[in-house]
């Protein structure tokens, strides 16, 4: 009989650390939206098309600093007739301050200290951090991108 609470047992511990974190998301997120309203970010943050996912946590010459990718994609169902719009940005945040962000098409991905994007490498495909902060332009798909709010 022992044995099989303990599955469902589990079961319910895995179920509640997924609705914890579930929540947990959400109140990062608003948070993030709230403090880029606040701090002069120029894309959209009060729709419900705004998505943001941390990518990581990189080192910025004496810094350690968050890095979140924002997704905007405005879809038919929120403007039905309307023309479809998007904005992806990677942000840079540090000690609850916006620093800035740069204009992607794609997510990248975070190693070694280097943000990775999918294009080929004589386009551009690396991002890394300067000696005292984020790059004031980026080389990334073909286009010097700058850093901006």
């Amino acid at each position: 009989m022992k044995k099989s609470l303990v599955p469902s047992m589990l079961m319910i511990s895995l179920l509640y650390a997924v609705g914890t974190m579930a929540g947990y998301g959400e109140i990062w997120s608003a948070r993030i939206k709230r403090m880029l309203a606040e701090q002069g970010f120029t894309g959209t943050v009060d729709s419900k098309c705004v998505h943001l996912s941390r990518i990581g946590t990189m080192k910025c010459g004496p810094e350690l600093m968050d890095v979140v990718f924002y997704e905007w994609d405005e879809t038919a169902a929120e403007s039905p007739g309307l023309a479809r719009h998007a904005s992806y940005r990677v942000l840079f945040l540090h000690d609850s301050k916006f620093l800035g962000a740069y204009v992607v098409e794609d997510k990248p991905l975070l190693h070694n200290n280097v943000l990775i994007f999918p294009y080929p490498p004589h386009m551009g495909n690396q991002l890394k951090c300067a000696a005292d902060g984020p790059p004031a332009q980026a080389w990334l798909d073909g286009y010097n991108i700058p850093f901006s709010k």
